[in-house]
C-alpha cells in the first residue's frame, strides 16, 4: 500500500509576478490579479458577493471582521476569506525588535496555555519598556488578527490566526520565519561536500547518473534550541567541482545562471535516527515533521533537492484550502 502524499507548488519569495508556466507543466498557469480588502460584514452575512460595489456597501456594517482576497481579473469571481499572517517586520531599531520578540513569546505562551495576555502595566514592567512601546507592538499583532483587544477587556490570542502565521504555500527563509515568531534565530553550516547524487534523488531531479551535487547540512536554532535541520543537494553543472557559498537559492543562481522561482514542497513525517537525534537534540526514535522540496528554475530545470527535519512545537505550518463551489447553504 502506498501512502497518499500531498504537495504544493510555492513561488520563491520575491516581489516579481509569476509570468510563465514551469516547463514541466502541461497546463498554462494564470496569475490572477488579486487585491486584499479588510472589510466588516454585518451579522448574519456569511460572505459578501464578488462585486466591488457590493464590497463597498458592506464597509459601513459592524460586528465581524474578515480579510477577503478578491480576484478582479475575472468577472463574478468568488471571494475567499483568509487569515493574514504575522507581517514581515519593517526596518526597526534593536530596542523595537527586542520588545516585539518578547511580546511574541508571551503571545505563544498565552496561546499554548489558553489564557489572555497580562495587562499592559504588568507586561510593560516585565519587558522593561514603556506602555507606548508596548502598544505599538500589540497594535501590529492586532492588525494581523493575532490579538483581539477590546477596551475594558483582557487581550486574547486567536490561536487559529497564530497558527496561520506560517503558511505552507508561502516560501521564506527559515530564519525569517523564526524571527517572525519572536525567536532569536541563528544558522549553522555543519558540513559541505561534493559527491555523487543518490539514486532516489537522481530520479526526482532527472539528472544524469554521472552528475555531482553539493551536499550541505545546515541547522537552524531558535533561542539556542535546534529547530530545524536541512539536507541540501544542489545539482552541479558538468565539470564543476568547487563549492558555491550562500543559501541553496543563491548558490543555484550562481552556478546555473538562473534563479529558482518554484519550489515543490511535500510534507511528511519521520522517526529520527542516531544522526538526526543528535542534530535536533531529541530522544532517539522521536517523530518529526519533514518537508521535502525540489527547486525549479525559470526554465523548468530541477536544480536542488532538500529534506527539512522540523523539531516539534517550534513552528507550526498550516495550509489554507478553498472549498470548491457549489457551497452548501442549508
Amino acid at each position: 500500500m502506498y501512502p497518499c502524499r500531498t504537495s504544493c507548488c510555492r513561488q520563491a519569495s520575491t516581489m516579481e509576478p509569476m509570468t510563465s508556466s514551469p516547463a514541466w507543466s502541461t497546463t498554462p498557469m494564470r496569475r490572477p490579479v488579486v487585491s486584499s480588502l479588510l472589510i466588516m460584514v454585518p451579522p448574519g452575512c456569511d460572505r459578501p458577493s464578488a462585486g466591488v460595489t457590493t464590497v463597498a456597501e458592506h464597509r459601513g456594517a459592524l460586528d465581524i471582521g474578515w480579510r477577503y482576497d478578491v480576484d478582479f481579473g475575472r468577472e463574478g469571481a468568488p471571494v475567499t476569506s483568509t487569515f493574514p499572517g504575522i507581517p514581515t517586520p519593517r526596518r526597526t531599531t534593536d530596542d523595537e525588535d527586542r520588545i516585539r520578540s518578547a511580546v511574541l513569546r508571551h503571545v505563544r505562551e498565552a496561546a499554548e496555555n489558553r489564557r489572555p495576555l497580562p495587562g499592559e502595566l504588568e507586561l510593560a514592567a516585565t519587558l522593561g519598556c514603556s506602555r507606548q512601546q508596548l502598544r505599538h507592538s500589540l497594535l501590529e499583532l492586532e492588525r494581523s488578527g493575532i490579538l483581539r483587544r477590546r477596551q475594558g477587556a483582557a487581550t486574547t490570542v486567536d490561536p487559529v490566526a497564530l497558527r496561520m502565521s506560517v503558511r505552507m504555500e508561502e516560501q521564506f527563509e527559515h530564519a525569517e520565519l523564526l524571527t517572525r515568531m519572536g525567536y532569536t534565530a541563528t544558522v549553522e553550516v555543519l558540513s559541505r561536500s561534493v559527491g555523487a547524487i543518490p539514486v532516489e534523488v537522481q530520479a526526482l531531479l532527472e539528472s544524469d547518473p554521472a552528475s555531482l551535487c553539493l551536499f550541505t547540512v545546515k541547522r537552524w536554532l531558535a533561542d539556542g534550541v535546534p529547530a530545524m535541520v536541512a539536507d541540501d543537494r544542489l545539482l552541479l553543472p558538468p565539470g564543476m567541482t568547487q563549492e558555491p557559498g550562500g543559501s541553496v537559492f543563491s548558490a543555484a543562481a550562481d552556478v546555473w545562471g538562473e534563479p529558482v522561482i518554484w519550489e515543490i514542497a511535500t510534507p511528511g513525517a519521520a522517526i529520527v535516527d542516531e544522526r538526526m537525534s543528535g542534530l535536533l537534540a531529541l530522544p532517539l526514535g522521536s517523530a518529526v515533521m519533514t518537508l521535502e522540496q525540489i527547486g525549479v528554475s525559470a526554465s523548468g530545470r530541477r536544480l536542488f533537492h532538500t529534506v527539512e527535519y522540523h523539531r516539534p512545537g517550534m513552528v507550526n505550518h498550516s495550509l489554507v484550502r478553498t472549498v470548491r463551489p457549489p457551497w452548501c447553504t442549508s
